[in-house]
């Protein structure tokens, strides 16, 4: 999270006296802001800070204000006893009084009643009746405000016990916790969420405690301690976090369950509100010295890819496992701030505060989504990106990069000559795997994990954003600062071809030929030399995890079917393909890839139940298998799935290893599944779960 200043202001009387900000409040569509200074209330254009206009009718200092949500009027209240009505063209309609200050203001909102807290009484006024109804309370009244439904409202009083009453002020429930006597309750506010299971009430009192009570006074969980007094508590607009601001000269940006998140802005003195802008990400905040400031939150992803799992960031704390293929999720709530994620194989880290949590799948399923903790490095690290591989734990900072293993003890370390940019892991045997990484300079070097000698692969002129290396690990594509995407020839560090308009790259993990780069809102897949097909999405390129992948998609572009670099000259040699990965959704699915052949010569032995034998006894890895014209046709044509595609591009031929699992495709993307598997998703989903196309019965 980081909070950017879009302006500030500085509140004086004509003496050049500060005037401090006691209140503030939004108009509910987010455009101006109400503000309590001195005995002045003040206009402000959320967009610039321009004072639209002050507004004069107190004759004492104004302490609170409260905007309708219906937009139509506003409130004010002051230390002479009286509450104004504001219309919202900025005019006065009607004024009130009790019989002390007025401490604060609360509308319903529903019914759009107010609610006007004096020291000692409360009053509710509304539109249609002329009077308004007070009652008279035990003690002197510190802050107010509606449940989302209208029905209650709570009472916070300097005795520390909080009051809860209907729309009509009977009194339902008391709310008397420990220690209250030494603990007035200056704050508090209803959570907004309508997603939320019953009424949820945060109260920070001055005892530098943050609570949770439901409507019926049970407390929700343990005290928040603060560290401070708390002034303010305010709630973004769909109850996901809360911000408190207090003399500790800050605002804070707190969970909903009151786990700080991070700091909003340091001011110079007090800071006595703050103010979430309706559905939106801006903060007001009002300081004892006039000082008015207004930020914008901005909330960076956090998320790691490797292959069909994307993990990422969720309401901050949480880490939600998505598996890309079967559209599972899985939620780790980590209670804590969640700072980096990285994901590799079986591993997944995730980085809080205070340490790295290491977990690990429970089995070596594939479609495996239940993680357990396998290590914890108890110690606070600063670095700028995190990466995981199967033994240890890799740190960049700055121009360092630490490698560590799962107990938290450093077993290499590399110094480079500028700045690190990127980082990714490429594979290979656990505990010697290989990194790629690229500086600021334009240096892209090779690390293995086990090796303290980096490897040179090249430098250019620009900076790099992101990497990539294709499988055979000859080419390698680049991302600069300049988003453009250059392709080199790891050997001969030959440029091969560059394109523009990109922020990050990948490489087909089965094709050397094909990758796919975003930018502009767009997926672009260069195979070859054919033109680059392009495709409108909302692409992401995760930090440190390396790769494209289209967030809430259930398939990686690395998954894609190759495309073959033929010409169109009706050549009767083609490829048939089947990877292991493909249909790699709840069964491992071993595949082959085949190369139809004409001559005669070949045996007409089974090439595909040796092959899986083979593989079946820990043989080697699969490779494609030559078969002649013969074999083909003996297949039957339920065994085979053909993708046609276009011209150039030749038809691929796909069969499935196993007698008892058969494969499907979808008509309008050539993406291959399981065939149970894809008329489960399509059943629940009712489109293909790769293209989203609706699928007809």
């Amino acid at each position: 999270m980081r909070a950017v200043p879009t302006w500030v202001d500085k509140v004086h009387d004509r003496d050049k006296v500060e005037q401090c900000i006691w209140d503030l409040c939004f108009k509910p569509d987010g455009s101006q802001i109400i503000v309590a200074a001195g005995n002045r209330v003040l206009v402000y254009d959320t967009n610039d800070g321009t004072l639209i206009q002050p507004l004069k009718g107190h004759k004492d200092t104004v302490y609170c204000v409260a905007y309708a949500k219906d937009g139509k009027r506003f409130a004010s209240g002051s230390a002479d006893k009286s509450v104004i009505i504001w219309t919202n063209k900025l005019e006065g309609i009607l004024k009130y009084q009790h019989n002390d200050a007025i401490q604060c203001l609360a509308y319903n909102p529903l019914t759009h009643q107010l609610a006007s807290c004096a020291q000692t009484d409360f009053g509710l006024w509304s539109p249609e009746q002329k009077s308004v109804s007070k009652h008279k309370v035990g003690s002197r009244i510190t802050c107010c405000g509606w449940t989302n439904d209208g029905q209650y409202f709570a009472i916070g009083m300097y005795n520390g016990v909080i009051s809860i009453r209907n729309k009509t002020g009977e009194d339902k429930v008391k709310i008397e916790r420990p220690g209250a006597a030494m603990s007035p309750v200056w704050s508090l506010e209803w959570n907004p969420s309508k997603d939320e299971a019953f009424d949820i009430l945060t109260v920070a009192d001055w005892g530098g405690q943050l609570s949770f009570y439901q409507l019926s006074g049970k407390q929700i969980g343990k005290d928040r301690h603060l560290e401070y007094d708390p002034c303010c508590v305010s709630w973004f607009s769909k109850g996901e976090y809360v911000v408190i601001g207090g003399s500790n000269k800050q605002v804070s940006l707190h969970t909903k369950e009151g786990v700080k998140l991070g700091t909003i802005g340091e001011q110079n003195s007090w800071v006595w509100c703050c103010r979430v802008r309706p559905d939106s990400n801006y903060v007001a905040i009002g300081c004892q010295d006039g000082t008015i400031a207004y930020y914008q939150l901005i909330f960076s992803t956090v998320h790691g890819l490797y292959k069909d799992r994307y993990a990422y960031r969720d309401n901050m704390t949480d880490v939600i496992i998505q598996h890309l293929i079967t559209d599972q999720k899985v939620r780790i709530k980590c209670r804590d701030l969640v700072k980096k994620i990285a994901i590799y194989r079986h591993r997944l880290a995730v980085q809080l505060p205070d340490k790295i949590v290491v977990y690990e799948l429970y089995s070596d399923d594939s479609a495996d989504m239940h993680y357990r903790i396998k290590e914890k490095i108890n110690k606070k690290f600063d670095c700028n990106l995190l990466v995981v591989c199967s033994q240890h734990i890799i740190l960049c900072q700055e121009k360092r990069l630490q490698c560590l293993n799962f107990k938290g003890i450093k077993e290499r370390e590399w110094i480079m000559e500028s700045l690190i940019r990127y980082i990714k892991v490429i594979g290979g045997p656990p505990g010697r795997e290989g990194l790629l990484v690229g500086l600021k300079n334009g240096q892209i070097m090779k690390i293995f994990v086990d090796n303290p000698f980096p490897i040179v692969l090249l430098k250019q002129a620009t900076s790099v954003r992101c990497l990539d290396m294709s499988a055979s690990r000859t080419k390698l594509a680049v991302v600069d600062e300049h988003s453009t995407c250059l392709v080199y020839d790891v050997n001969t560090k030959e440029l091969l071809f560059q394109e523009p308009n990109a922020n990050s790259v990948a490489w087909n993990t089965q094709n050397e030929d094909m990758l796919c780069f975003s930018g502009s809102g767009l997926l672009n897949i260069k195979a070859s030399n054919f033109p680059i097909h392009q495709q409108k999405l909302q692409v992401m390129s995760p930090g440190g995890g390396g790769g494209v992948m289209c967030r809430g998609s259930c398939n990686d572009d690395r998954y894609r079917t190759n495309v073959y670099d033929s010409d169109t000259s009706g050549d009767k040699r083609a490829h048939l393909y089947i990877y292991r990965t493909l249909c790699s959704l709840v069964v491992p699915s071993y595949s082959e890839a085949l190369r139809l052949d004409d001559d005669p010569e070949d045996d007409d032995e089974d090439p595909f139940t040796q092959r899986l034998m083979s593989f079946e006894q820990g043989g080697q890895e699969f490779v494609p298998v030559v078969v002649n014209k013969s074999v083909l046709q003996s297949m039957s044509k339920r065994d085979v799935v053909v993708l046609e595609w276009p011209k150039p591009l030749r038809y691929q031929f796909f069969r499935s290893l196993m007698p008892d699992v058969s494969i499907t495709k979808c008509s309008s993307c050539n993406k291959l599944f399981h065939t149970d598997d894809y008329e489960l998703l399509v059943l629940q989903k009712g489109h293909c779960p790769f293209c989203r196309k609706p699928v007809e019965d």
